[in-house]
């Protein structure tokens, strides 16, 4: 396993992480990972994904994926909202790779001044350690919307 920037041939795969959680928390079997990713595109949810390079390249932030092997297994990483902030973005774990560190290890990896431009204190560490809490506890709400 390992976790890196996501290139323009990984975005496809990267969808589709998303749409599979997406699925598993808010859909429970209602629509197809084909489904979702058809609404998803036709709404622009993955639109910023379709632009890497603007939304996530230089200075505007960083996406990262985690990887077994080629394979992407997760999402995750920061965008700058404007100078003095930005967001936590994209994180997304499939099932098996949950509660094994690896959303940390993204977090962290996305905040290191090595990787990013975007500083931890931007985003706000709390609220990632918060979000991070979360998620390894399973305890995610939903909040009823499609």
């Amino acid at each position: 396993m390992h976790i890196a920037p996501l290139r323009r041939s990984d975005i496809e795969a990267a969808k589709r992480v998303i749409a599979t959680v997406v699925l598993e928390y808010y859909f429970e079997g209602r629509c197809t990972a084909d489904e979702l990713l058809i609404r998803y595109e036709k709404g622009g949810y993955l639109e910023d994904l379709s632009r890497l390079e603007e939304e996530y390249g230089g200075t505007h932030g960083l996406l990262l994926g985690a990887f077994e092997g080629e394979a992407v297994v997760g999402t995750g990483g920061v965008r700058q909202i404007d100078t003095d902030s930005g967001e936590l973005v994209r994180l997304w774990l499939l099932r098996d790779y949950r509660g094994r560190g690896v959303g940390r290890q993204i977090v962290d990896l996305s905040q290191s001044p090595k990787q990013s431009a975007v500083s931890a204190t931007a985003i706000g560490v709390s609220a990632a350690d918060e979000f991070l809490r979360i998620g390894e506890a399973g305890d995610v709400a939903h909040d009823g919307r499609d």
